[in-house]
């Protein structure tokens, strides 16, 4: 079977590790090339954990090349320590690569590599937009020849402990997902908080992974300790989710996931809900998918109440269509995930 032949976009942080080393243990994957950005953590830092984990699992034949390390605009980027750890990988220090980054920008890769492989490779993008927006800007002809992307972010039904729509990966480059969504014609999947955080591990499971006797398997667990604990105390849950991996796996199986196509679009008006993803259906009234999108046309706009939730400065017309899955197999994604970490090498 032929590999599926991608490049991983992506701001090592724990998920994001956990969907680099899911991909490197994957054969159904041929990872092109690893490209950092901004995001959970500084550039550097993001850079220095992806060389890590190339070199880690024995794949230091994939190049890295290093990203951009703030949005196209606005202030200083703001990193997610307080869950990923000030060296993105659970406070576990284990990032010292003894491998090198390219010499080349990301963005040069990412067009150099897309542009000699016209509709083969697949952009799986787990951080921020900043690095596909400027290739985009950079070179006319790259987005007619990006096969798709896959990305993680953005929200359709609201939140209530931030920002109802605001996600991190959004709302770090808001203007950079605006491009990618609305100045190209990419085919486009995007995993919204709402599915991707099912995925999800519990301490059981992060034993699970110890016990398995393969360094992949106790790399995982090691990585995702401090990850976890902080999401279940700051978020009151019992469980962690690792909702980049919702990426890897719907990049492989999409039979896993229930999808939907919708109108979506992302705030650039610099107010409050700038960053937010705005789809054609009126989500800020429910927190169920299924019951928002039951019935629900996919591609109109709707009149909307007097009393409702939407901002002022909301747009007069939704952006284009783009998939949406709405459900997933997140035991599946997770059990999967588990068999790769099994079949490593032993320790």
């Amino acid at each position: 079977m032929t590999s599926k032949r991608v490049i991983i976009d992506t701001d090592p942080g724990v998920d994001d590790a956990h969907a680099i080393i899911f991909a490197l243990l994957c054969d159904a994957f041929r990872v092109e090339a690893i490209t950092t950005v901004h995001g959970n953590v500084d550039i550097e830092t993001a850079t220095r954990n992806a060389l890590y984990l190339v070199e880690t699992l024995g794949r230091s034949d994939i190049p890295v090349y290093r990203g951009a390390a703030r949005a196209l605009v606005g202030g200083d980027p703001v990193f997610s320590s307080v869950l990923h750890g000030e060296d993105g990988l659970g406070n576990t220090g284990l990032a010292r690569p003894t491998i090198r980054r390219q010499q080349a920008p990301a963005v040069t890769a990412l067009i150099d590599r897309v542009l000699a492989a016209p509709g083969e490779i697949s952009l799986l993008v787990l951080g921020p937009h900043t690095n596909v927006a400027l290739a985009v800007r950079a070179e006319p002809d790259f987005a007619s020849a990006v096969k798709e992307i896959v990305f993680m972010g953005g929200r359709i039904t609201p939140r209530t402990d931030t920002n109802p729509f605001v996600t991190f990966n959004i709302g770090e480059d808001a203007e950079a997902a605006h491009i990618v969504l609305q100045e190209t014609e990419i085919p486009v999947t995007m995993l919204g908080q709402e599915v991707a955080m099912q995925v999800n591990f519990d301490p059981a499971r992060l034993q699970r992974f110890a016990d398995l006797n393969t360094w992949p398997g106790r790399l995982a667990a090691q990585i995702s300790r401090y990850y976890i604990s902080q999401q279940m105390a700051i978020m009151n849950m019992g469980a962690g989710s690792i909702p980049d991996l919702a990426v890897m796996a719907y990049a492989l199986r999409p039979e896993l996931f229930v999808d939907k196509s919708l109108w979506v679009d992302v705030d650039t008006s610099g107010g409050y809900m700038h960053g937010a993803t705005i789809s054609g259906v009126p989500s800020y009234r429910y927190s169920n998918l299924n019951h928002v999108l039951k019935g629900r046309p996919e591609h109109n706009k709707l009149e909307l109440t007097s009393n409702s939730a939407r901002p002022s400065n909301a747009y007069e017309q939704f952006g284009r269509a783009i998939n949406v899955p709405q459900e997933v197999d997140h035991l599946a994604i997770a059990d999967w995930y588990e068999q790769l970490l099994s079949a490593g090498v032993p320790e």
